[in-house]
This record gives structure tokens, sequence and C-alpha cells, in this order.
């Protein structure tokens, strides 16, 4: 089954309680399709200079942090996974990130992941170009569902 989810960061975080610190948001739109157990996923964010990590990085010339290209991966699969699924899910493992160009104020930064869907985790896949189609990161990880631990006063049954 095909589906289509044009979702924010803000409706995940709404739905299934926050799971990302404000004002972080790494990513502006998330698309997804599913394609049996996969989901194909086309994010963006647009690079603004007033966003609060840019401040200081660097003085003069910034550049949007190699950290937060990592987050906007990682933003993206989770939110095309939570719509996915119902649960909330984050990027727990690195295998591999390449920064292969600088992003800039300006820049609209285009992420195409392939999400490989398992029962508790989720191998993730992508790469990032920039509106000109450079290239400037790429990533692979999984991605796992995270746990909330109940209050104390919560039964179980």
């Amino acid at each position: 089954m095909t589906a289509v989810v044009d979702s924010t960061l803000a409706d995940v975080a709404q739905h299934n309680g926050a799971v990302f610190a404000a004002p972080l948001t790494a990513v502006d739109r998330v698309e997804a399709e599913s394609d049996g157990p996969r989901l194909l996923v086309s994010a963006g964010k647009a690079v603004d200079r007033n966003d609060p990590y840019m401040h200081g990085h660097f003085p003069g010339r910034p550049v949007y942090p190699g950290v937060f290209l990592v987050e906007t991966f990682g933003q993206a699969a989770a939110v095309a996974l939570a719509r996915h699924t119902g649960r909330s899910w984050e990027l727990r493992r690195i295998d591999s990130v390449r920064f292969l160009a600088p992003l800039v104020p300006g820049d609209v930064v285009e992420v195409d992941l392939v999400v490989e869907t398992g029962a508790e985790t989720a191998r993730v896949r992508g790469t990032a170009r920039r509106q000109d189609g450079v290239k400037v990161g790429e990533l692979a990880g999984v991605m796992a569902e995270v746990v909330f631990p109940q209050d104390e006063g919560e039964d179980d049954a």
C-alpha cells in the first residue's frame, strides 16, 4: 500500500509526545511513501541565519553545523516512522556519515532516505543535497523506538 505523508515535526510531537527539544527543529517538510517494508522519505530544511544554532558557527561566515545535518536525517526518518507506526522513534546509531559541502544561510537542503522497517529498529540510509544539486552529506544508521518510562504511580493493568 502506498501512502504519502506530508507532516511537520510539530505534528508528530503533538501526536506522540515531544521527542525533540524546541526550538531545534531540523526539518521543515517531510513526505513519505510506503513501499512494502520500506519507507521512501523526502524532507526539506531551509537554512536560516536566525536559527539558534547558527549564532557563532562561525562568526562572520555562518555554516549549518554538521551535527544538525545529522539531526535533519534523524528527524526526517523519525517523523516518517512515527506517522507510519504511530510510535516515537530516534536515531540510535550512526554507522557512517560524510559531510561533503557546506550549507550556508539561504540554502535549502533536501534529504532523501530509504528506511527499512523492522519490529523494533529501522535501518536508514540517505543523501542530502543543496538546491543546486550538490551533494552535501550522506548517512547510514539505525533508528529505534523511543520507550518512555512509566510514571511510578501508574498501574500496568
